[in-house]
């Protein structure tokens, strides 16, 4: 499987986000200027590239990509 981090940028990129190679790993995508849709389409697009379901209650902490990161190493680990 390609890089988990790689998975995440494709994941925000592919849902068309705005300025979407700047954003910082370690900042909230909403702080960035992600609205909620586009949070929406990103966790969409990660369900779909790693063939998973990301129960509602862990979507709460993820917040920035490297919490994107984080649960997706735990996962699929």
């Amino acid at each position: 499987m390609a890089d988990i981090r790689d998975i995440v940028v494709k994941a925000i990129v592919d849902a068309a986000v705005p300025n979407a190679g700047s954003l910082r790993d370690d900042v909230s995508l909403t702080d960035q200027g992600v609205d909620s849709l586009g949070v929406f389409t990103v966790v969409m697009n990660i369900q779909d590239a790693c063939e998973i379901e990301i129960p509602d209650g862990d979507l709460d902490r993820l917040k920035t990509i490297n919490d994107f990161v984080e649960y997706l190493t735990g996962r699929l680990a």
